[in-house]
């Protein structure tokens, strides 16, 4: 059955135009999801209440799907378009992130979703990591566990410049251990602000920094990629995804004067 990816009420909602597309493009338990199962994989829970009648945004809600589930790390994975969508307009950007990752995840992971969207759209008219994040954290609230971490990771970089120590706060106070599920948003969130953060608008120390400090790597590689890039160096940058069974693997091509570990 195909699903309209359009409605007369969809441009105002793109919460039910992206769960639309979700029924409509992805091949059940082949394509672009982790399909682990209802209740362990994020997605592939949402993805069955979406099939089941369920509607988004209660597809991925806490109330439904539990507080751990919805708050795992795909919702901050999905933004990468919108950087495309709305350059320079960070407001809007944030509001279409939390709006389609709605329909698989809530809570922390969507404020997580909101700040990184918000960031690398603004990255195409502002190079300075520390306006860029002002900009982003004004977008979530600020009692949030989101907000209140990204301000600890910024005052332990501005007393600290060595990036291991830093990371061993995030470890001490947002520990990946502190969060249940298999990979949270709060903790892998976290090495990427410390990587855009130590990298200083360096692209190659920035993703030597959130490769290096572990957790989910391939979603903090791709966080920070586009933040740090100006236009050109944006251009020079290319990824290239290589899908294999049970396999997802980023292999970043660097020009070719630069060296990527030193």
């Amino acid at each position: 059955m195909l699903f309209p990816a359009r409605s007369p009420s969809c441009g105002r909602c793109p919460t039910t135009a992206a769960a639309r597309t979700w029924l409509n493009d992805i091949i059940e338990g082949r394509t672009i999801l982790w399909w682990g199962g209802l209740g362990n994989s994020t997605e592939h829970t949402a993805f069955l209440r979406l099939k089941n009648g369920i509607e988004a945004p209660a597809s991925g809600s806490m109330k439904l799907n539990g507080p751990v589930l919805a708050e795992q790390i795909g919702a901050q994975i999905f933004i990468g378009g919108w950087a495309m969508v709305a350059p320079g307009d960070p407001e809007r950007a944030a509001g279409l992130a939390r709006r389609a990752a709605s329909v698989s995840h809530d809570g922390k992971a969507l404020y997580g979703a909101q700040v990184l969207a918000a960031m690398e759209v603004q990255a195409f008219v502002e190079s300075d990591i520390q306006k860029l994040l002002d900009i982003a954290v004004s977008l979530i609230p600020k009692d949030s566990t989101i907000y209140c971490m990204i301000a600890d990771i910024r005052s332990w970089h501005a007393a600290e410049p060595d990036w291991h120590k830093g990371r061993e706060k995030i470890a001490g106070r947002y520990n990946d251990e502190n969060y249940g599920g298999s990979c949270h948003m709060v903790p892998n969130h976290a090495l990427i602000i410390l990587g855009l953060l130590h990298g200083g608008g360096d692209f190659r120390r920035s993703m030597r920094v959130v490769n290096t400090a572990g957790w989910d790597t391939d979603c903090g590689d791709f966080g920070a990629d586009p933040v740090p890039s100006d236009q050109a160096n944006f251009r020079r940058h290319r990824c290239i995804l290589v899908e294999m069974p049970h396999v997802n693997r980023a292999s970043r091509i660097s020009p070719p004067d630069s060296v990527f570990f030193k």
